[in-house]
């Protein structure tokens, strides 16, 4: 599914970043899939540091498209020193850079029941195996 229009909120992933490429690739990867079931322009992937996007480098296009509300959804499993601190700032940073757009910060993905659950699996599977799981 691609979207052509322009919605007036627009989903981030926030991943904390990496300059090793094997490291971006699952993140692009999620990316993609999002983008398959929400459509292209629903969501985009941005990084706290060490490689491009980051946050401003996506709400400017954003907000140039009539975005006014960008949602981070931090794909991090606590809030710790990035989420609680450095990502607020950066959230303030953003806004003011931008007159009239909004960055809510979504609770790390990690506090998700869903994704919480999804660990269990593969640590129940983990432990009753002897093969890797795919």
């Amino acid at each position: 599914m691609t979207s052509t229009h322009t919605a007036a909120t627009r989903l981030v992933l926030l991943a904390h970043g990496s300059r090793d490429p094997r490291w971006q690739a699952p993140f692009v990867d999620l990316l993609n899939k999002a983008r398959q079931q929400l459509g292209e322009s629903a969501v985009d992937l941005a990084y706290m540091e060490m490689c491009a996007p980051s946050l401003l480098d996506i709400a400017e296009p954003a907000y140039q498209q009539g975005v006014r509300q960008i949602k981070v959804l931090p794909l991090f499993m606590s809030a710790g020193g990035h989420v609680s601190k450095d990502l607020p700032m950066l959230a303030e940073q953003v806004m003011m850079a931008f007159d009239g757009l909004e960055v809510d910060i979504l609770p790390p993905v990690g506090e998700h029941d869903t994704v919480i659950a999804a660990f269990l699996s593969v640590i129940t599977q983990s432990a009753q195996s002897n093969c890797p799981i795919s």
